[in-house]
């Protein structure tokens, strides 16, 4: 699976798509932004297990309690999708209509020091050139404030995935050769500006699809400077 758009947008999208697609994930309609979707999918399964089930029923009327547990054993397995299917993690670019959001330099804000850009800089590395596509989900949590990692948390326990999970989905998706290919980026930051904990910057990214330019914002929490919005 390849994506086709600039680094720029992989890295915007890096940022919010947990905030965003996680929220959506969870909803009965399709999303032209969808992002890193949390739950691995595994088609026609849910759909076959209620058919079987609806017939179950009527054979048996009366259920006893190794049927009940059956009935429970067959809800988890709805959930998890059919043994040895290799669940998904969708691609935020696939339709070509990911809305990467755009930000504004802070206003009033001062002149950023040469370490904290330096810093800054180093962050949106991390998130745009994650160590693997496995990994990424991972990498974009550790970097990211809490204004997007909370909500983004908050959806995944109430579908009952883990971050385990769905490192183990991305996995899978790598050595079946499906994972999303994220290009190697060049990342400079420039014009930072600080205002307490917040900050604006200009980051230029540049790869084999293109060159970017946009601007960052980014909040100071747990000692050191993340990407927020």
């Amino acid at each position: 699976m390849r994506i086709s758009t600039t680094g720029s947008k992989v890295a915007a999208a890096a940022v919010v798509a947990l905030a965003m697609s996680l929220t959506a994930c969870g909803s009965d309609d399709e999303t032209a932004g969808g992002g890193l979707s949390t739950a691995a999918s595994a088609p026609n399964s849910a759909a076959s297990e209620k058919d079987k089930a609806e017939n179950s029923a009527k054979e048996e009327p009366k259920k006893d309690e190794k049927g009940e547990k059956k009935s429970d054993d067959k809800k988890q397995t709805e959930a998890q999708g059919e043994p040895g299917a290799i669940p998904t993690i969708a691609n935020p670019f696939e339709d070509g209509e990911f809305a990467v959001p755009t930000f504004e330099p802070i206003e009033g804000g001062k002149e950023g020091t040469e370490e904290q850009r330096k810093e800054m800089e180093e962050v949106v590395r991390k998130v745009t050139n994650p160590e693997s596509f496995e990994k990424w989900t991972r990498v974009i949590l550790d970097n990211s404030c809490k204004k997007i990692t909370e909500p983004a948390l908050e959806e995944m326990e109430r579908q009952g995935v883990s971050l385990e999970v769905i490192e183990q989905a991305a996995r899978m998706q790598e050595e079946a050769g499906q994972a999303i290919e994220i290009p190697k980026t060049e990342i400079s930051l420039s014009d930072v500006r600080v205002d307490g904990n917040h900050a604006s910057a200009t980051v230029k990214s540049n790869n084999s699809e293109g060159e970017k330019t946009q601007t960052q914002l980014f909040t100071h929490e747990d000692g050191r400077w993340k990407l927020c919005n």
